[in-house]
């Protein structure tokens, strides 16, 4: 089956609210990896409230629906 890409393009879909809190953030990052070192100040800007940064693929779970 090919891969209609006009279809693919103009599908409309149910517009969706997601509220993101700093545990989410924090617990995604924990979830790919971040946060096993301690003593990295690069990983704990991912991990830790104060100063929180966010990776961008995160963004890739807002598009998770949650039927439950």
């Amino acid at each position: 089956m090919a891969v209609d890409f006009d279809a693919l393009l103009n599908w409309r879909f149910d517009e969706q609210e997601h509220e993101v809190t700093r545990r989410d953030t924090i617990l995604y990052a924990l979830g790919v990896g971040l946060g096993s070192s301690a003593c990295d100040r690069n990983q704990l800007a991912f991990v830790y409230e104060q100063g929180l940064r966010s990776l961008p693929t995160m963004a890739v779970v807002l598009g998770y629906v949650d039927s439950g």
